[in-house]
């Protein structure tokens, strides 16, 4: 059960991050929630869409080294 209308799935992601001055490494999960129903956008396509539009924001906007 969601108080929010029309949630169909919840994500979350676990990427590791370099830091590319210090060199060092850490782990972070992120979650994002959707409309998209199983049926519709299997995990793999979803993944495909998250990294996609990462891809178009760290291209538009500064990215923090």
């Amino acid at each position: 059960y969601s108080d929010w209308p029309h949630l169909a799935q919840v994500l979350e992601v676990t990427r590791v991050v370099t830091d590319k001055r210090t060199g060092r490494v850490r782990s972070e999960i992120a979650y994002a929630i959707t409309a998209l129903e199983p049926e519709r956008a299997r995990a793999a396509q979803l993944l495909r869409a998250w990294r996609a539009h990462w891809a178009i924001e760290n291209r538009f906007h500064w990215v923090r080294p």
